[in-house]
């Protein structure tokens, strides 16, 4: 199938979903969205999630080499709270314009190999740790001090060995989630897509 994928990483807390949303607002079942979080490995302990020494990174190349054949695929659906996969599967169909979203796809060499467009959404790392002690409290009801230990012991460190060094793959490099100016270049980028290969 001939379709264009587009990959959105950054550090945590730095806009990735905000921005991936704004695509979807747009376009809707125009395009497909891969969320690479649903991609990690089952495991009864604790998950390193900001290492991508813990991605299925088998099953990822498979579904992303699936819908570029234009079949469709059945998504991991990876509960974080009980650090394993779900039983029910998210189906996707094949579009003309994927989207994979995660702060790890460029850290994984044979992904890269199968995207066309490289957003990397940066943010200044006070905002992040900000946005992510909002969203744990929020969603998971965790300590504040445990969220910031954890920051400084693991998510920061991790960051800067395999986040941070991969913003060199970035053919775009976005300040914020919510940028439009960059949202509306990746937005008319994706209308191009869509007319080019409805042809």
């Amino acid at each position: 199938m001939d379709n264009f994928i587009i990959a959105i990483a950054g550090g945590t807390g730095s806009g990735k979903t905000t921005f991936t949303s704004e695509l979807l607002k747009e376009f809707g079942d125009e395009i497909a969205v891969i969320r690479l979080s649903n991609y990690y490995n089952n495991d009864s302990g604790k998950v390193n999630y900001d290492n991508p020494a813990y991605l299925d990174k088998e099953l990822i190349i498979s579904d992303i080499q699936a819908l570029k054949r234009g079949e469709s695929i059945e998504c991991p659906v990876y509960d974080m709270t009980t650090h394993s996969r779900q039983w029910e599967t998210l189906h996707i169909e094949p579009k003309k314009v994927i989207v994979i979203e995660g702060m790890l796809v460029f850290a994984l060499p044979e992904l890269l190999e199968l995207i066309d467009v490289k957003v990397f959404v940066d943010a200044d790392g006070d905002e992040r740790i900000i946005r992510r002690i909002m969203k744990e409290v929020n969603d998971t009801g965790k300590d504040v001090d445990e969220i910031i230990n954890r920051y400084l012991s693991v998510i920061k460190p991790m960051h800067a060995k395999y986040v941070e060094p991969t913003k060199r793959h970035a053919d775009i490099l976005v300040n914020g989630g919510l940028n439009k100016n960059a949202v509306e270049l990746i937005k008319l980028k994706i209308k191009k897509e869509l007319n080019e290969r409805g042809n």
